[in-house]
């Protein structure tokens, strides 16, 4: 019964105001990376593929593959430190 949504389709409150709040930690994690890594995490999480990355910023891929994996390494080390994803659990 948790899931159940509102008639219309939209998300309760409290879940709006949950995922905005995580949405806004993310965020700020994502500013404390190097500043060579923040972009291709932003269009990562964004949902941009790799090639897309690469393609658009004009690097090659191994250098963004290279920078995206650090990055989100960076940003996982960083959310867990504050206690979020599943490695905090543990």
């Amino acid at each position: 019964m948790e899931d159940l949504e509102l008639i219309g389709g939209a998300a309760p409150p409290d879940r709006v105001l949950e995922e905005a709040e995580l949405a806004a930690q993310v965020a700020r994690a994502v500013e404390t990376l190097p500043t060579a890594r923040r972009p291709v995490v932003r269009m990562y999480l964004a949902g941009y593929s790799r090639e897309e990355i690469a393609a658009l910023l004009g690097w090659s891929e191994a250098k963004t593959r290279n920078l995206l994996y650090r990055g989100l390494a960076d940003l996982r080390a960083r959310l867990t430190e504050q206690g979020l994803g599943p490695e905090a659990a543990e």
